[in-house]
């Protein structure tokens, strides 16, 4: 299975090829210029996988948290390629990608948030799957790490989690084997968490 996967969320995007065995990644360094640079880079890690648009047989889309404008290009950016190819479209939280990358019994997974909130959730790790036991929410911090003693933390209130596309498509390939609900490409929303900045 050809996963194309990609994650605008963040200052720093990703976009992957992933297919079981290999990855094929590249990162969006540029700040607030995914618009300009996701499509390129997404023709660049196909042409490294040696693999054309026509068969890749997935999309996955970190749907956020994250940045308003950074997300909304992404999750948009998916849809439209999905409804084009007439493929299964994935839209997971990016926490959830980044907990796939955890091992243990449960991993706390805190990304920045809004004032005195973060982004956050906890996942347990005993399926092939991130199972959220606190869900993706602004959270204080006090309350989303209250008994969590012993249990790993992923990123934290001043520097967010990377989230991979390498991650995020090898998760969207375990959920789509697990005959989990894929999104529809018509009705697909990021995961907006708080007002954009100008509502505020």
């Amino acid at each position: 299975m050809n996963v194309l996967a990609l994650d605008t969320s963040g200052d720093v995007g990703s976009v992957a090829l992933v297919r079981e065995g290999s990855v094929h990644d590249e990162e969006l360094m540029e700040p607030r210029r995914h618009g300009v640079s996701l499509g390129p880079a997404c023709d660049r890690v196909l042409l490294a996988a040696g693999v054309e648009a026509a068969a890749i047989d997935a999309v996955a889309v970190g749907i956020g948290p994250g940045s308003y404008t950074g997300t909304r290009i992404g999750v948009s950016f998916a849809k439209t390629l999905a409804f084009v190819l007439d493929v299964p479209l994935v839209g997971l939280p990016g926490l959830m990608a980044v907990a796939h990358e955890a091992t243990g019994e449960r991993v706390v997974v805190v990304a920045p948030g809004h004032r005195d909130r973060v982004y956050g959730a906890v996942f347990g790790l005993g399926g092939e799957i991130p199972e959220p036991e606190r869900p993706v929410a602004l959270w204080s911090l006090e309350e989303l790490l209250a008994g969590m003693d012993g249990v790993p933390v992923m990123g934290g209130p001043e520097r967010p989690p990377a989230v991979r596309g390498g991650s995020l498509g090898a998760l969207a390939i375990r959920w789509l084997a697990a005959g989990r609900e894929v999104s529809d490409p018509r009705g697909l929303e990021p995961l907006y968490l708080q007002l954009a900045a100008a509502e505020r």
